[in-house]
């Protein structure tokens, strides 16, 4: 299990280099060479015969990988031509997001969209919610445990929302940074 980014993109790259294969089209036709060293970032295409490549050419790939249950995820994208030397070895460095769609799968914070819950709704959330549970509790104080980014906007943007809090429920409102929680998560109680 990767500890960090860095050995998550290094595992990534290390388990694509041998089941991937890409087919590379060109202008409709399909160049007939093996894949070797494919990658997150590229691969090399060693071509049956000379093909008159331009450095920065884009071709079109599909990169095929053999999943767990002995299918085939496939993804279509761009490639473009980065290296060619003499011995018709092709270096291409894949567009972004080609090989994601087959090695990646959606980010658990966001659902795959690319948007998270801005510090501000969280805030209002938060408060909305806190109030919900502080009309239940019978203690004098209500606590609410969060990431410490979202401890630090409620207390320097929201001071005057956490005072008409406590005065609206007539209980303190501690606020609780917690590291290992992400920032969209929090703990009332």
């Amino acid at each position: 299990m990767p500890h960090n980014e860095k050995e998550r993109r290094k595992e990534i790259r290390h388990s694509v280099r041998t089941p991937a294969t890409i087919q590379v089209v060109r202008d409709g036709t399909a160049l007939a060479g093996t894949t070797e060293n494919v990658s997150s970032s590229g691969f090399l295409l060693v071509l049956d015969e000379h093909a008159d490549l331009k450095l920065g050419e884009e071709v079109v790939c599909e990169v095929r990988i053999p999943n767990d249950a002995g299918a085939i995820d496939a993804a279509w994208g761009k490639g473009k031509l980065v290296r060619m030397d003499d011995s018709r070895v092709a270096a291409f460095r894949l567009g972004p997001g080609v090989l994601s769609r087959t090695l990646c799968q959606p980010c658990p914070c966001c659902g795959g969209t690319g948007v998270v819950t801005s510090l501000e709704t969280l805030c209002y959330d938060l408060l909305t919610k806190a109030r919900k549970v502080a009309a239940k509790m019978d203690s004098a104080e209500v606590t609410v445990e969060v990431h410490p980014e979202l401890a630090e906007w409620l207390k320097l943007h929201h001071a005057a929302l956490v005072a008409e809090f406590e005065q609206l429920t007539q209980k303190r409102l501690i606020i609780q940074a917690s590291s290992p929680v992400h920032w969209h998560q929090y703990e009332i109680h």
